[in-house]
């Protein structure tokens, strides 16, 4: 974000607010004293005529999880970048989206897509699906005798949560779960 201030004269203190999902920030071409307090940068000097400086907040991505109060939320993470909140949809990860886990570690690329003629940022993250356990006589059955889930590895494709549903009827999850 580049910040243009007029304010010579004036002694000026500027407080910023750095954002709750930032973990880090970087500030560039100020030359005055800092000082970091209540989630604000503040910035003062005997300001110029005109001056510009940049700050910069990075989109990282990060895992989030809900308070444990949140049951169906419960081992389960939502993935952010920046502000942005991700959601897995049928369209890039096949069906039944409950079976898919992601791995903690977070391995994560970003690259470029369009979504209905708006370019957006996905998000390609390392993770697993959840094998089909039951017996194939059993197939037909609500329920079957319990044993360890078998997972293979998958590649699970994030998009905005705000850019879900526009490539047709599909399921869509935020919270998935995240393997242990």
């Amino acid at each position: 974000m580049k910040i243009t201030i007029r304010a010579k004269d004036t002694g000026l203190k500027l407080a910023l607010r750095i954002p709750d999902w930032c973990s880090r920030y970087e500030l560039d071409g100020f030359t005055g004293g800092t000082e970091e307090k209540d989630g604000y940068l503040y910035l003062q000097k005997d300001w110029g005529e005109e001056e510009e400086f940049t700050l910069h907040f990075p989109m990282e991505v990060r895992l989030i999880a809900a308070k444990e109060a949140v049951r169906e939320d419960m081992g389960k993470g939502a993935v952010m970048r920046g502000p942005v909140v991700y959601c897995l949809e049928e369209t890039d990860n096949g069906k039944d989206l409950q079976k898919l886990l992601i791995d903690p570690e977070l391995n994560v690329t970003v690259s470029d897509v369009n979504i209905c003629g708006t370019p957006v940022k996905k998000l390609t993250a390392a993770g697993f699906r959840q094998l089909d356990t039951h017996i194939e006589k059993e197939s037909e059955a609500l329920y079957h005798v319990w044993k360890k889930p078998e997972f293979e590895k998958a590649e699970l494709s994030y998009i905005p949560y705000y850019t879900w549903a526009n490539r047709g009827e599909n399921e869509m999850q935020v919270w998935t779960r995240v393997r242990d």
